[in-house]
């Protein structure tokens, strides 16, 4: 599972991730809603258009991201992928409510983002919707303790 930049407009667009080994993982753009909504269940499949992993792969261990500049420009991966060092992350639940909403923005300076997969930033802090009361909040000068008092402070008497 990844976060692609516009998918919301790029649902059904394929995309390609360049492997450690060398080759290139094709994987389709799909709604983030984990749920059937309409209780229907999808008639057809794209799994005869991805080609399945030989038996042979063995994976490779390196850092994250180090094969990206290993990519042969005959493999062009669509997607660009950079690695975030030393990031604050930081996991928030609550009902959101105008108070809580008004509470993370006095806390974080960054609008709480309450409509299905978007997100907020301001400066050097990232907020981004997982679900209806749920948002993963990305610092990346404050540690997750220094994020989580500034929260509890504004947050105080709002949650329990």
């Amino acid at each position: 599972m990844g976060l692609i930049k516009n998918g919301l407009n790029r649902e059904g667009d394929y995309v390609y991730f360049p492997l450690a080994d060398g080759t290139t993982l094709k994987a389709q753009i799909v709604s983030s809603v984990f749920y059937d909504v309409k209780n229907e269940k999808p008639t057809q499949t794209h799994d005869e258009e991805v080609a399945p992993l030989s038996d042979s792969f063995v994976p490779v261990v390196r850092r994250a991201l180090q094969h990206l500049g290993q990519t042969h420009p005959d493999n062009s991966p669509g997607v660009h992928l950079h690695e975030r060092k030393e990031v604050s992350q930081l996991v928030l639940r609550g009902e959101a409510t105008a108070e809580f909403a008004a509470g993370v923005e006095s806390a974080l300076g960054v609008p709480l983002p309450t409509s299905p997969c978007t997100s907020e930033a301001k400066g050097r802090i990232e907020v981004w919707w997982l679900s209806p009361d749920e948002w993963l909040i990305l610092g990346f000068d404050d540690s997750a303790a220094a994020l989580e008092e500034k929260l509890r402070a504004a947050l105080s008497g709002i949650i329990r």
